[in-house]
């Protein structure tokens, strides 16, 4: 019975460990060096925006490639997003980025999650 108890704890850890890394979400902080749009494409075909920071994203997942963050502009937080990074560049703000983990708006690049300004 103990020996049952033990081996579920080390399944249960093991199922933790495997499931934290399949959700890698990157991050980075830094000022905003440069924004791309890409007018067509992405999810809802009106465009994608591109976000480049000074500092390079970690712990991004493995469709993440490119140093480099999407924003679908197909959607209301897309645009917010965009208008946040566009204003944090011409600032000189620095920004968080926090990605999704998941590359759904641009194959080969994160999907951001959320930005803060500072």
């Amino acid at each position: 019975m103990k020996i049952k108890r033990i081996a579920a704890n080390i399944v249960a850890v093991l199922g933790f460990f495997a499931a934290s890394q399949a959700l890698a979400n990157g991050s980075a902080t830094g000022k905003v060096v440069n924004i791309q749009v890409v007018t067509s494409g992405g999810p809802h075909q009106q465009g994608v925006a591109f976000i480049y920071l000074e500092s390079k994203p970690s712990g991004s997942p493995e469709c993440g490639k490119l140093p480099r963050w999407a924003v679908d502009l197909g959607v209301n937080s897309g645009q917010a997003a965009y208008s946040l990074a566009l204003a944090a560049q011409l600032s000189g703000k620095t920004v968080t980025i926090t990605g999704q983990g998941s590359c759904d708006v641009w194959s080969d690049t994160e999907t951001a999650l959320y930005i803060s300004e500072y």
